[in-house]
């Protein structure tokens, strides 16, 4: 059935790690499947989104992340919600 689209998946397996399965079909009908492990770069996807909310020596939240949570906050008061800071 994926072979029939054009398509990119991606599955976890049981041990931790990231397959990005491929489904690309190609001239005559037939199709190509490819599979690779994106383990590492999800993890450093992951890290690097870490980084922009958070210090990297104390590991607390930065500015950034007070920001985006305060615009979120405002955005709910519009719906009837209140906060305080």
């Amino acid at each position: 059935r994926n072979a029939a689209q054009n398509k990119v998946i991606v599955s976890e397996t049981t041990d931790g790690r990231s397959i990005e399965i491929a489904y690309r079909t190609v001239a005559g009908g037939g199709w190509v499947t490819t599979l690779e492990d994106i383990t590492e770069r999800r993890r450093a996807e992951h890290r690097i989104a870490h980084l922009a909310h958070y210090d990297s020596l104390t590991d607390l939240p930065n500015r950034v992340l007070f920001h985006d949570r305060l615009e979120q906050e405002i955005r709910d008061i519009a719906h009837g919600n209140q906060f305080a800071v």
